[in-house]
């Protein structure tokens, strides 16, 4: 999936806000800068996004290999082929050089079945809404008020 961060309303808070989250690689996009190849990576979860940039000099190599690595890719590999692929991730606000607060991308690694267990739980009560809740669907009986 392409994400567009245009797409999103900005009173909507599209940016992922400090947390440990299970999102999915969404986009790769190659550029340059500084006369250096680099790779913009975007993580998404639950329609919220984090961006993180990797710099493919051979100082820099080590984070783009370790994030393949947690996605599951034990050997060599084209960092588009990361598209599509679901990783833990930590988000932390940091101060930019502008002084604004920005989400920021601190951690990642490998998605634990644990991880998918809670994730799983979290999207099936997302999806269940208030119907689901046995207290809502029933009201005490008359007289008998409990408070």
């Amino acid at each position: 999936m392409r994400i567009n961060p245009e797409d999103y309303p900005s009173t909507g808070g599209k940016y992922l806000e400090p947390g440990d989250y299970v999102a999915n690689v969404s986009d790769v996009v190659y550029r340059e800068a500084n006369g250096k190849e680099i790779v913009d990576v975007t993580f998404i979860c639950d329609e919220k996004i984090v961006t993180d940039t990797f710099w493919l000099t051979r100082e820099a190599m080590w984070r783009i290999i370790n994030l393949a690595v947690a996605c599951g890719f034990p050997g060599e590999f084209m960092p588009e082929g990361l598209q599509g692929a679901t990783v833990k991730i930590k988000v932390k606000k940091e101060a930019g050089k502008d002084g604004k607060m920005y989400s920021r991308l601190a951690s990642f690694g490998p998605v634990t079945a644990e991880d998918k267990d809670v994730k799983s739980l979290i999207d099936t009560v997302k999806s269940a809404g208030r119907k689901s809740n046995p207290a809502t669907e029933s009201e005490p009986p008359d007289g008998d008020d409990p408070f």
